[in-house]
């Protein structure tokens, strides 16, 4: 998830993201990197509707049933 997300931004991200089942999403820690380029709305559709596994290296792991 990085670069322009186009014309529907974060809520097509949001979209797609929703679609995963059975599957892992890594979700890298931008906590001290404010920038208008981080999808925080996605990051926090993940982090609210995902099971946090645990870090590898930079980057949240989050499973969805």
């Amino acid at each position: 998830m990085c670069g322009n997300l186009g014309k529907e931004g974060e809520n097509s991200l949001i979209h797609k993201i929703d679609k995963i089942e059975n599957g892992y999403l890594l979700v890298k820690d931008f906590t001290n990197r404010n920038s208008a380029q981080n999808p925080m709305k996605a990051i926090q559709y993940v982090k609210d509707n995902f099971e946090y596994i645990g870090n590898i290296n930079s980057f949240e792991v989050y499973y969805k049933r």
